[in-house]
């Protein structure tokens, strides 16, 4: 998991009240893609951590959150980003990452 985002006392005390999801809502909503994706992962809701990591432009965190998602959706749709990218060598990647995970 990721280093903590610097948050707002009001932020941490909602978190500490367990209002997690609601935070990471409304951080995503803000643009705060990163510490969105930092709260999805204290709940162990790696799927929308992956979705926020992406959104965050921060690709390998995404994929290590999607590989601690149950499922396999999540590592489709990081993979389906890698397939779409412009860089020659991440589709290779995406290729390799999925037969390894198959």
């Amino acid at each position: 998991m990721s280093a903590a985002p610097s948050l707002s006392p009001e932020l941490r005390a909602r978190l500490a009240a367990g209002e997690h999801e609601r935070v990471a809502i409304e951080l995503a909503a803000a643009g705060e893609l990163t510490a969105a994706a930092w709260v999805h992962e204290q709940i162990w809701d790696f799927a929308a951590a992956a979705d926020a990591w992406l959104r965050a432009g921060d690709p390998p965190r995404a994929l290590a959150a999607a590989l601690r998602s149950e499922g396999t959706a999540a590592i489709d749709r990081v993979l389906a980003w890698f397939d779409r990218c412009d860089d020659p060598g991440r589709p290779a990647i995406a290729r390799q990452v999925q037969r390894a995970a198959a």
